[in-house]
This record gives C-alpha cells, structure tokens and sequence, in this order.
C-alpha cells in the first residue's frame, strides 16, 4: 500500500487512532479508530479541505477522554 500513515495512541484506555493520506487519493486522508491490537472498530474519510486537524481534535476528545 502507497500510504503515509500516523498514530495517536492512548494507552490508558488502549484506543489508537490511525490516520492514513494514501498516494492516489491526495486530497483525502483516511482516519480510523482501533485498539492497540490492531481491530478496526470504524474508519471514514474525510476531505483535507475540511480542516482535518479539527476533525482528529474532535475525535480525540470523543474518544480519550472519559
């Protein structure tokens, strides 16, 4: 897979985010959410021009935070 990838752990709750900018979808970026295991619980897609920063914020404080 032609892919940059990066993760956001949090090991306390054992949750990971996995953000994914594949090379044939440039103005895209993937983000899914999982555990340090490896399971994928749901992934979506997002447009980089939609801010993705916000976005990652958002879902960070949805999901480590408890």
């Amino acid at each position: 897979m032609k892919a940059d990838a990066i993760t956001i752990d949090c090991i306390a709750l054992d949750t990971k985010i996995v953000i994914l900018i594949h090379d044939d979808k440039p103005d895209g970026v993937n983000i899914a959410l999982g555990n340090k295991d490896g399971d994928i619980y749901s992934s979506s897609e997002y447009e980089l021009v939609k801010k993705p920063e916000t976005i990652i914020v958002v879902i960070m404080e949805a999901n480590f935070i408890s």
